[in-house]
């Protein structure tokens, strides 16, 4: 972790010891700001929505957020509306995430911002939008969509699985983390021989975002027969 980043969660942990919000914290940022607010034996909860556990807020009491559809007849894919939404340079903690439910766009965010996003988030690429507020119970039973599907892989370490998901030569595979195309636990990464466990999130760029799943079993020969799981949008 770079030191502006840890000093960013340095003053995330003074603010959640206020009684103030952190702002949504990527896997990496949640383990540090853990372990900063253990240390000082600082009360909090963890805040999580629509069962995505890799952008929470921590908290003495539940924070407000906003919910806005995103109205419009195109396809968008997850990609380009978060190219879209930094494009206004703003900061990454403001944000929930981006869902697609039952045909609709939605995104949630910290609820202070509303109506700087309201006023300034117009288009996705080259196409115009409206966002029309939602109620939270409008889109409860959303869940993410993962696509399950089991691969043979050597090993649990990280550029094996990668390179049966991509079909990739382990050069090609290699090139890929020294490129930063790898992100792990929302760290990027530079070398494949991270040993992975079950439920370890990581992407690839152009290929997707997987979670690992269960060990299905072993073949004759070895091989681990692993549970991935594909993250559809």
């Amino acid at each position: 972790m770079q030191k502006k980043d840890y000093i960013s969660l340095l003053h995330q942990k003074d603010i959640v010891k206020q009684g103030i919000p952190s702002g949504f914290l990527n896997l990496q940022e949640q383990q540090t700001l853990r372990q900063l607010l253990d240390k000082f034996h600082i009360t909090y909860q963890v805040y999580s929505y629509f069962g995505i556990t890799d952008r929470v807020i921590f908290s003495k009491n539940r924070p407000k957020i906003t919910i806005l559809e995103i109205i419009t007849t195109e396809t968008f894919t997850h990609q380009m509306l978060l190219g879209s939404f930094f494009s206004l340079q703003i900061d990454s903690k403001i944000l929930g995430d981006f869902i697609h439910y039952q045909n609709k766009y939605y995104m949630y965010f910290d609820a202070k911002y509303k109506k700087y996003i309201l006023e300034n988030f117009r288009k996705v690429g080259k196409y115009s939008i409206m966002l029309k507020e939602v109620h939270i119970h409008d889109i409860q039973d959303y869940k993410p969509q993962l696509k399950k599907e089991v691969i043979l892989v050597s090993s649990y370490r990280l550029d094996s699985i990668i390179s049966k998901i991509t079909g990739y030569s382990r050069s090609k595979v290699k090139e890929l983390f020294s490129n930063g195309w790898v992100r792990y636990m929302d760290e990027e990464i530079y070398n494949g021989n991270i040993v992975t466990k079950e439920n370890d999130i990581f992407s690839i760029r152009k290929f997707g975002k997987y979670q690992i799943g269960s060990l299905q079993g072993k073949t004759k020969s070895d091989k681990y027969a692993l549970e991935v799981k594909k993250y559809m949008f």
